[in-house]
Formats: C-alpha cells, sequence, structure tokens
C-alpha cells in the first residue's frame, strides 16, 4: 500500500519520510516536495522556512492536531511546576 506525499493537496507516493531527532516521522513526501523543502530550508529565511515546515506536515490545521498532545502534556507539567499559580 503506498501513502501520499504529505505536502498539502500533493496526491503522489511518499517515498522520502522527514524524520526529528527523536526518530519520529514528521513528514513523508514525494521526490519533488523533498528537493522543494530543501530549497526553502536552505534559504535561512524564517519565513520561508517555516511555510516549508507548515506545508510540508500537510498545513496549519495538521500542524496543530500534531502538536496537540505535546501542548497538553506542557500544560500539565507546567501546572505542576509552577504549583497552580
Amino acid at each position: 500500500m503506498s501513502i501520499n506525499c504529505t505536502w498539502v493537496h500533493c496526491l503522489e507516493n511518499a517515498t522520502q519520510p522527514q524524520r526529528g531527532k527523536d526518530g519520529s516521522i514528521w513528514a513523508n513526501l514525494c521526490s519533488h516536495h523533498e528537493h522543494e523543502l530543501a530549497q526553502m530550508l536552505g534559504t535561512g529565511e524564517a519565513p520561508s522556512m517555516c511555510r516549508a515546515w507548515v506545508l510540508a506536515q500537510g498545513g496549519s490545521e495538521k500542524v496543530a492536531e500534531r502538536m496537540s498532545p505535546s501542548r497538553e502534556v506542557l500544560a500539565r507539567v507546567l501546572g505542576k511546576a509552577l504549583g497552580g499559580i
């Protein structure tokens, strides 16, 4: 079974998994979009880099969904650390 590229609106087969430092896959791209991601990240310009990161994950809604569990855990940990302040 093939997996579609996670880039927004792309229906090509994903062949290039993008891994975080922890080894988890944060995007799975076709070769065209992997090249586009590398070019955008290579600019060193924050707007271009952020745009590439969001597009590669499927858009802002998918990024928010992906980060939601982390946000909830962080809120609990901070709440405990700050003693409910």
